[in-house]
């Protein structure tokens, strides 16, 4: 217990900086542009964005939506 006590600050700023670097590659992240609806193969558009962390990998996830009657979504990872 004493040891756990003893790395508590060291352990809360690595946790901190960890979540300082996801919240960045979550900002900086760039949509992709010219997605298309793969039933009605118009242009769709931009609805949110998530950040995924796969196997100590953080990935951006893009969502989209087709704004025509399909109303078909996608998913596209960074």
């Amino acid at each position: 217990t004493l040891h756990w006590y003893d790395k508590k600050e060291e352990t809360i700023q690595k946790w901190m900086d960890q979540d300082r670097h996801k919240d960045e590659l979550l900002e900086n992240a760039k949509t992709p542009e010219n997605i298309f609806c793969d039933e009605c193969c118009s242009r769709i558009e931009f609805s949110d964005k998530h950040l995924w962390d796969l196997d100590d990998k953080d990935r951006v996830l893009f969502f989209f939506n087709c704004p025509n009657e399909c109303k078909k979504r996608k998913a596209i990872y960074d």
